[in-house]
């Protein structure tokens, strides 16, 4: 079973081998996230979500198009109706 990288460094500081700041193999940034307790940081919009989102669009324009072609028909054909 693998542990935590808390427990890792629990375990160290237990057994007084714990590495000073200067030697530290951790960045300042990374240890600061995990004090933080390791928010969830803001995905950016990835060029495949993009390619999603526009052919999802583009879908939903090609079914308003095509019921508005359909409306259009039956009202040209309600007024062409020979009466």
């Amino acid at each position: 079973m693998t542990r935590g990288l808390y427990d890792n460094i629990n375990a160290r500081k237990k057994k007084g081998t714990s590495r000073s700041k200067k030697k530290s193999t951790i960045s300042p940034a990374a240890y600061a996230n995990m004090k933080a307790g390791f928010p969830k940081k803001k995905r950016k919009t990835t060029v495949w979500r993009t390619k999603n989102i526009i052919k999802k669009m583009v879908l939903c324009l090609q079914v308003i198009h095509t019921r508005c072609l359909m409306v259009i028909y039956t009202v040209i054909k309600a007024i062409l109706k020979p009466q």
